[in-house]
């Protein structure tokens, strides 16, 4: 099914877009590097003994008993993402590898070596977000210049999206390196700002996603996830 915010902008586009937006599989048409503030809270213990205490007196006794409990938390930043996705492929990034998002409508994601222009690893089948509702509002400006010889096309697509989204980690399917897996979700509101040069095809989209969910972290389970996953994507529309 077509993501709702693809609907949008199809909705806005001419036919000359539509056709590039139906073939946008070249990964690096509209990308940019992701950045993960993600905290990970976890349970350390709970309920352990840390004491008991007896007190006797000439007509009773008293047993005192403390337990404690623990949560842990930790970041999980674009580096540690990396190194989840270095684990779930059994492989390694050389130095200077970068995660970047990728797509217009519906995100993935790919590791790219320090120029950002190769790509290292596809991580789609892992790591990525669906739209589940989105809303729009904007203003797209189109206008066909037609002479004897050609027809040329020009104008701008601005749209701003609200949108409810699913992030997903999950390498269950896998061999990973130590043997463990990982699968969470991150839901939420992601707010993306849209762009469009008609002449040049030239995208940007600036886009925030505040998420929380739950979830399973190389084989630590009960893991509460909350923060925020930005990125600034630009390119070309691939036709």
């Amino acid at each position: 099914m077509i993501p709702m915010k693809k609907i949008a902008l199809l909705a806005v586009v001419p036919l000359f877009a539509l056709m590039a937006f139906n073939t946008r599989a070249v990964p690096l048409g509209a990308s940019g590097t992701a950045t993960f503030t993600v905290t990970a809270f976890a349970q350390e213990y709970s309920g352990v003994t840390a004491s008991v205490r007896t007190n006797h007196t000439t007509t009773t006794t008293n047993v005192t008993t403390i337990t404690k409990s623990k949560a842990t938390n930790a970041p999980i930043d674009s580096k540690f993402v990396l190194r989840l996705l270095a684990n779930s492929f059994k492989t390694n990034f050389p130095t200077g590898a970068k995660l970047i998002m990728s797509g217009v409508g519906a995100y993935s994601f790919f590791v790219v070596d320090s120029s950002g222009s190769n790509i290292l690893l596809d991580a789609s089948s892992v790591l990525s977000i669906v739209d589940n509702v989105s809303v729009n509002s904007g203003i797209s400006t189109f206008i066909a210049t037609t002479t004897r010889t050609a027809t040329k096309y020009s104008g701008n697509n601005t749209q701003a999206f609200t949108e409810y989204v699913t992030l997903t980690y999950d390498d269950a399917t896998l061999t990973t390196t130590d043997g463990t897996h990982t699968n969470f979700q991150l839901s939420g509101i992601l707010a993306d700002m849209y762009s469009e040069n008609v002449r040049t095809a030239k995208t940007t989209e600036s886009v925030t996603l505040h998420g929380a969910g739950t979830g399973t972290i190389q084989g630590k389970t009960n893991i509460i996830l909350k923060g925020t996953i930005t990125a600034t994507l630009s390119g070309i529309l691939e036709v």
